[in-house]
């Protein structure tokens, strides 16, 4: 019996391929843990899927991943501000429309922070990238809080907000992890 060298390289190369994803998303396991153990406000299950969801993320060093998630958050703030948008063009409260015109605002001086942070990240300036994540995640509390002054006023963005904050601070743990490493 004789071995096809090409069999034998194509198997070895499937399985070179299979193990390197099984490492990756344990790397997206082992980061989750780290972040979720440093901030209670992020669920387990949140962080993991998300972060496997994103197909590049299974390959992903934590350089990448950071990345990643920043992304994920800047696609989350344009999404809510279309959302925003798509609601103001209702008719509804006085109140609520205000706090929706506020949170607009908020979600749109995130976008600039996140665009800064991930510039930041990018040239390894992570100090500078934490401040402007951090600024980022203060849009999802603040326009929350805004709904939450009137206590018969349900905030529309309740998910999104949660979401938006998860998503920061899955980053910005990220960020953390990476500025500690290159101490």
């Amino acid at each position: 019996m004789t071995i096809d060298p090409f069999r034998l390289l194509l198997s070895f190369s499937l399985l070179l391929l299979l193990l390197h994803g099984v490492f990756c998303d344990d790397l997206i396991n082992q980061t989750c843990k780290k972040v979720v153990e440093g901030d209670p406000n992020v669920n387990l299950d949140f962080c993991t899927s998300t972060l496997q969801a994103v197909p590049s993320s299974h390959t992903a060093d934590l350089d990448e991943l950071v990345l990643i998630s920043m992304n994920l958050t800047k696609a989350n703030a344009t999404h809510t501000i279309s959302y925003i948008q798509r609601l103001l063009k209702q008719k509804m409260r006085p109140y609520t429309r205000s706090c929706l015109i506020d949170c607009l605002e908020l979600y749109s001086d995130a976008m600039s922070s996140l665009n800064t942070a991930m510039n930041d990240c990018k040239l390894e300036r992570y100090y500078e990238a934490n401040i402007q994540l951090s600024a980022t995640m203060d849009a999802p509390t603040t326009c929350e809080d805004g709904f939450k002054q009137k206590k018969s006023t349900k905030s529309p963005l309740r998910k999104r907000n949660r979401d938006m904050f998860q998503l920061g601070a899955i980053a910005l743990s990220i960020i953390n992890m990476l500025s500690k490493s290159r101490i």
